[in-house]
């Protein structure tokens, strides 16, 4: 099987003369660093792609003799709501699974000029902000997270829209995964 072009110029790039003389591992460490390497420039939303990536990734370390317990499911929770003028919801979502909240979006459409609020959290506890609301305009912010959530609680999102004349869509992507 040929190796692809990029893998044999990221070696090129990044292997010394004495490394490509060295030991037998040295092959297999210049493997991890590269698909380390591709891992950490993938958005954590692009759930499939991180999941052949974790894969590649795993059988790279088995094959150079190192034991792998692999992370427990990946979920994206998406809570969409379009919220009328001078109206408020509270909208929930049972977690699918024991697992850590590892990132929330937001999106705030163009035009809600920092008049819709929203805040994020679990059973009674907010978690994002940690106090009050986020209100913010034509915006896709990521917050990271490392949040316990049972699967027997439930996810809120309350969104507030203060805009006497407009109604706006908030959408809000929760990336959980799952406690092994």
């Amino acid at each position: 099987m040929a190796l692809p072009e990029e893998y044999l110029q990221y070696l090129r790039d990044n292997v010394s003369e004495l490394e490509r003389i060295g030991d037998k591992l040295s092959g297999a460490d210049e493997r991890l660093d590269y698909v380390v390497t591709q891992i950490e420039k993938l958005p954590l939303a692009d759930i499939p792609l991180l999941k052949m990536s974790i894969e590649s990734l795993t059988r790279a370390l088995q094959a150079a003799g190192i034991e792998v317990e692999m992370p427990g499911e990946i979920r994206e929770i998406r809570i969409e709501q379009n919220v009328a003028a001078l109206q408020g919801i509270i909208l929930t979502q049972e977690a699918p699974f024991d697992g850590y909240v590892r990132e929330v979006k937001i999106h705030w459409p163009p035009g809600a000029a920092g008049l819709v609020s929203v805040r994020v959290g679990y059973r009674t506890k907010q978690f994002l902000p940690f106090e009050g609301f986020l209100a913010l305009d034509n915006v896709t912010p990521t917050y990271p997270f490392n949040e316990f959530v049972q699967h027997t609680e439930n996810i809120f999102v309350e969104i507030q829209n203060a805009d006497a004349a407009n109604a706006h869509r908030i959408t809000v992507m929760l990336n959980i995964r799952e406690k092994v």
